[in-house]
């Protein structure tokens, strides 16, 4: 077997020290055995950071048009403007930007 002598330190978050937690109590295994099976097994499950960011950054730029456009709507529905869809396209935009902000939260996740 090969000599380990490199340690880690790490930080977690309490949900993420849960987890570990758990993991400990359900499979009877060390912090350390945890972790290097995780290595060995799963790296190849966690996501490209750089990718993350760049999605990410494409949903902020999506959600500002949004923002932008839903208070364009909210200026003609508080005018009273003449405009039969108004109402169902402001519903639209925001229902769209929720599932933005969604997204966002879920790519979030991934970087803790």
């Amino acid at each position: 077997m090969e000599k380990k002598e490199k340690v880690l330190k790490v930080k977690l978050n309490e949900k993420q020290y849960q987890i570990l937690e758990n993991l400990i109590k359900k499979t009877g295994l060390t912090k350390s055995e945890i972790v290097r099976y995780l290595l060995v097994f799963q790296s190849q499950n966690i996501p490209d950071g750089k990718k993350v960011r760049e999605l990410q950054e494409e949903l902020a730029r999506i959600g500002s048009n949004l923002n932008q456009i839903a208070r364009g709507i909210n200026i003609l529905v508080k005018e009273n403007k003449e405009n039969k869809n108004k109402e169902k396209i402001l519903q639209f935009i925001k229902q769209t930007l929720k599932n933005v902000y969604e997204l966002q939260n879920k790519i979030e996740s991934y970087k803790k």
